[in-house]
């Protein structure tokens, strides 16, 4: 059941995507592609996590793509200047240096 349940949320995912980014190009709407982008870049991140489950491949893929998901939002918040896509750089740039400030820590804090 559970596994039904992950296709299903992959495809539906993916079909979103693909259908807001065809959208924004039909329209020229350039925050609708910036975010049918996302959704199918998030999808193959997914996808990422059940084939490479502990390999260093894997891990190099998600950093690529999570580089490339910053990218995509921080460009299209350069191009357009919605307050969204701001908002959305700030929270990213921000759980990244919690990330780096508590990897350096937890160890000086347990050893």
């Amino acid at each position: 059941m559970e596994v039904r349940r992950q296709h299903l949320l992959v495809i539906s995912n993916f079909a979103l995507g693909a259908l807001w980014l065809v959208a924004g190009a039909m329209e020229g709407n350039f925050l609708r592609v910036v975010f049918g982008s996302t959704f199918i870049l998030v999808t193959f991140l997914m996808l990422l996590e059940h084939k490479f489950k502990d390999s260093e491949t894997g891990r190099l893929l998600e950093m690529l793509c999570l580089m490339l998901i910053f990218a995509i939002i921080l460009a299209g918040y350069l191009l357009t200047g919605t307050a969204l896509l701001m908002v959305v750089s700030f929270f990213i740039l921000g759980i990244l240096a919690l990330g780096l400030v508590l990897s350096y820590l937890i160890p000086k804090i347990r050893g």
